[in-house]
């Protein structure tokens, strides 16, 4: 028998879990491609004998794809291995649909198999470890990335009509409607029935076969040792929104605490605020669409957040982030020269199951925000926007405490993108701006190691920064946010931010200008804002110098640290958006 090194793939990833509509179907993607995975591991250690060397199969989230050792007589062996994987996924695809349909006793419209069977892809590939482990690893990549390269196109033949709400892409094969049904329909498609329960399809939706598959996922899911119970309660965008303000409240008012917990429509506390609602006069009559239920338990809330002058705000944000120069990591290239790969590989899943552990189950916790997906050296999660600074310096220092001094001289590091969203933006542009953010944080201008921040107004525009986690003196970006973000909330206006980017912005191309190369513009731009932080300050005279200058360095570092005034403004312009929306201070005046 001869060792073989076997690497297997599915795919799509990223495109599978954006595709959403809800924070339902982000935790479903990733909970199906969890399960995947999960299948694909008991399968290769119970009937293969394989030995798996990443990820750790007992991990809570799996990635989308896995490497393990197996035995086999000739090549033939491996590629029957390979074949009967894909194929016993296939298998699994078409009985979760099965399963589904079921449960909710529904029949199976016609082009339900074959949509599942055409959306995902298996890509696999082996080497013999003859050559040894580094070289047969390097190969079991390339020849990945060949085959995903060459992926075979298969012409559609899905007939025109309505396309899913979530994928845009397969045709509608179930939907939901009182009156008539929706124009252009398949003529299979099915509509729904009243005893299917809402938070699978809501009225006007239309689904194909995968999107029915991510809605509805739990109903599989919730029986299988991969456990997705996290679908049945993952929380909405505006219930993160709201998270903290719920948490503060339960530590006024025992009585709140317990309704806070309930499950009722929370977007109804954002209605009142927006039509003015008086907390102290008569509750509103509810509209007829909306349950009595959920309308009194929503004011009680609203209420409640008024008399204790509780702020709350419609924005959170969504975090993603991912090693940096994996690829050089897993091949070798960052190691020690002589230090073994395969040793490598075990250390490395190990300490990185150990990280998405803590930061799934210590540091994105309660009103802080969720987890979707905790990889190892990738990771997704909704953050509610008080904790965000703190969130995002604790996974990256705890993500620093990785040591694999014994087989590189190299830190392994991470860029994080964070998408600052209205809890109404649909999640796939949300989550777009994120992943973009991210990249762009990857770029080498940016040098990596990086954090990139966008705030993705309600209004539709859009403002970006991207900087170091750190200085050269050690110091954290995120620890110099908060120190302006309190100063902001205490005694300084932001009224410096906005006649600030008025002067410099026309000026921000002139750093570009070789005649720049005294620094005169760097010397403008430090003198202008010690002048305008003094005449911002509204705290007691005696310290305004004191303050003032305090402030002063820090953003000092801050234009070092973001290298371009361009940049510095965009950075100016997210802080001043967190002062308004991120930190809890009391309201001192009604309606403030």
């Amino acid at each position: 028998m001869k060792e073989y090194l076997f690497l297997f793939t599915v795919t799509p990833v990223q495109l599978f879990i954006a595709q959403a509509r809800k924070t339902q179907d982000l935790c479903a993607g990733s909970a199906l491609l969890s399960h995947f995975c999960r299948r694909c591991l008991h399968t290769v250690q119970e009937r293969y004998q394989g030995q798996i060397v990443f990820p750790l199969p007992e991990m809570e989230f799996l990635p989308n794809r896995f490497l393990a050792v197996l035995e086999g007589e000739d090549d033939e062996s491996m590629r029957e291995i390979g074949e009967r994987l894909e194929e016993d996924l296939r298998s699994e695809v078409r009985r979760i649909a099965e399963v589904i349909l079921d449960t909710l006793n529904l029949p199976e419209p016609g082009g339900v198999r074959q949509q599942t069977e055409d959306y995902f892809r298996f890509f696999w590939a082996f080497s013999s470890l003859e050559c040894g482990y580094e070289k047969a690893y390097r190969s079991v990549e390339r020849l990945l990335g060949q085959a995903k390269s060459v992926r075979p196109f298969k012409q559609s033949s899905s007939e025109p009509g309505r396309k899913c709400s979530l994928t845009g892409e397969q045709t509608a094969l179930f939907y939901r409607s009182k009156g008539r049904p929706p124009a252009y329909l398949s003529k299979s498609a099915l509509k729904l029935p009243s005893h299917v329960p809402a938070k699978y399809m809501a009225e006007g939706e239309a689904l194909g076969a995968v999107g029915f598959i991510k809605r509805c996922a739990e109903l599989y899911l919730r029986d299988q040792a991969s456990g997705a119970e996290r679908g049945n309660s993952f929380p909405s965008t505006c219930r993160i929104a709201l998270s903290d303000a719920y948490a503060r409240l339960a530590d006024k008012d025992a009585a709140l605490a317990e309704q806070v917990e309930k499950d009722f429509d929370d977007e109804l506390v954002f209605y009142f605020k927006e039509i003015g609602a008086y907390p102290q006069g008569k509750m509103p009559s509810p509209p007829s669409p909306v349950a009595a239920n959920d309308w009194a338990a929503a004011w009680g809330v609203y209420t409640g957040l008024k008399r204790y002058e509780i702020r709350f705000s419609p924005y959170y944000a969504i975090l993603v982030f991912d090693g940096d120069s994996m690829g050089k990591w897993l091949s070798g290239q960052r190691l020690t020269p002589g230090v073994s790969l395969r040793d490598f590989h075990r250390e490395l899943s190990l300490a990185l199951s150990q990280f998405a552990r803590r930061a799934a189950r210590d540091i994105l916790v309660n009103s802080r925000g969720v987890t979707v997906y905790a990889g190892g050296d990738d990771f997704l999660g909704l953050v509610n926007l008080s904790s965000l600074m703190e969130i995002l310096k604790a996974l990256r220092s705890e993500f620093d405490r990785l040591d694999f001094s014994a087989y590189s001289p190299d830190k392994l590091t991470f860029s994080a993108g964070v998408a600052i969203a209205h809890y109404k933006t649909p999640l796939g542009i949300a989550l777009n701006w994120a992943r973009r953010m991210e990249k762009e944080a990857k770029e080498p201008e940016s040098g990596k190691d990086a954090l990139g921040l966008a705030v993705v107004k309600h209004s539709g525009e859009t403002v970006k920064t991207v900087g170091p986690w750190r200085s050269g003196d050690e110091t954290w970006l995120t620890d110099d946010i908060q120190v302006i973000l309190k100063n902001l909330d205490e005694d300084f206006s932001d009224s410096f931010i906005t006649i600030f980017g008025r002067e410099f912005r026309p000026l921000s191309q002139e750093q570009d200008d070789p005649k720049n190369t005294s620094g005169h513009l760097d010397e403008m731009v430090r003198s202008e804002l010690r002048r305008l932080l003094l005449r911002s300050y509204s705290g007691a005279e005696q310290d305004k110098r004191t303050r003032s200058d305090l402030l002063w360095n820090v953003l000092s570092r801050d234009y070092i640290r973001l290298k371009r005034l361009d940049s510095f403004l965009d950075f100016l312009e997210v802080v001043r958006f967190l002062s308004r929306e991120a930190v809890p201070r009391v309201i001192k005046n009604q309606g403030a």
